[in-house]
């Protein structure tokens, strides 16, 4: 998990499942701020489209979610931004007082997962009951939609060159960086490069990216058949840690952790800004 990017990639099924409530709750890490108090307080009807877009509810199903979610939501507004605005203030005293390195990286890193997993933890319950609530045809359209959504998603790069696909890495690395940061510094532009210069070799091709994720699905469609029977929540458990353990993802979050802590006087200066925005961002969404 990133920095702060924690929710890219969540449009795919494993993420959807374990974090659904997650990218909700947490909007603010990949937005604006405006944007993030706009979308907390409307998060109802967020999660309600997201839902809609995963499988089709049933009346009674939509009841029984509408109530968890509003538990959920109210709970994580209670209890959980406080604690994310302690934190980012937190961050903001070392950032300006001492800048970053690995350590206090890696330890704001592991709060983040942290909270990632209190989350988790409250909504797991409802969530194991949705999925095992599912009939058949709920399951087979949810897993069509997924092979389409693969399809399309490596029909959009398959005839990229090598050439062209470093450079849109690059260009997307950069640019997830330049809200906390700012513009990048030679020495964080040549560590983003040699990260990818070093595990190009051990990239998938678009065909065998595809392939991998199809058949995440077929075990994903295998834990779903299971779906009724004792001991869901430990399977699902299973099958998003089987998932998170990815070496090339482990790889670019090294390198993430790199550029971080080689920041400049400049981007040490906006990141502290940003920090505190976004803490009293959080602190305005406590009280609404």
């Amino acid at each position: 998990m990133t920095s702060f990017k924690i929710f890219r990639g969540l449009s795919t099924v494993r993420r959807a499942l374990r974090h659904w409530p997650l990218w909700l709750c947490l909007l603010a890490l990949s937005g604006c701020s405006t944007g993030l108090r706009l979308a907390y307080n409307h998060l109802d009807t967020l999660a309600t489209w997201q839902i809609g877009n995963l499988v089709k509810l049933e009346a009674p199903q939509k009841a029984v979610f509408k109530a968890a979610f509003q538990s959920l939501w109210d709970w994580h507004r209670q209890t959980q931004l406080p604690l994310y605005a302690a934190d980012l203030r937190q961050l903001a005293a070392t950032v300006e007082q001492e800048g970053l390195d690995q350590k206090s990286i890696s330890a704001f890193i592991d709060k983040i997962d942290h909270h990632t997993e209190t989350l988790w933890r409250k909504a797991e319950p409802d969530v194991v009951r949705l999925i095992a609530s599912l009939n058949d045809a709920q399951v087979e359209h949810f897993l069509v939609q997924q092979r389409k959504d693969i399809e399309k998603m490596e029909a959009e790069h398959r005839d990229e060159t090598p050439q062209q696909r470093r450079k849109r890495y690059l260009k997307t690395t950069a640019e997830n960086s330049d809200a906390w940061l700012g513009k990048l510094n030679a020495a964080q532009q040549a560590r983003i490069e040699r990260n990818w210069d070093e595990n190009l070799a051990t990239l998938p091709s678009p065909e065998q990216r595809r392939q991998e994720n199809l058949d995440e699905i077929e075990r994903l469609a295998g834990l779903l058949a299971t779906r009724q029977q004792p001991g869901l929540d430990q399977r699902l458990r299973h099958f998003n840690d089987a998932a998170d353990n990815d070496d090339r993802k482990k790889r670019d979050e090294a390198m993430r952790l790199d550029v971080y802590a080689l920041i400049d006087a400049s981007q040490r200066k906006h990141l502290h800004a940003r920090l505190l925005e976004l803490a009293s961002d959080f602190d305005k969404l406590t009280t609404r």
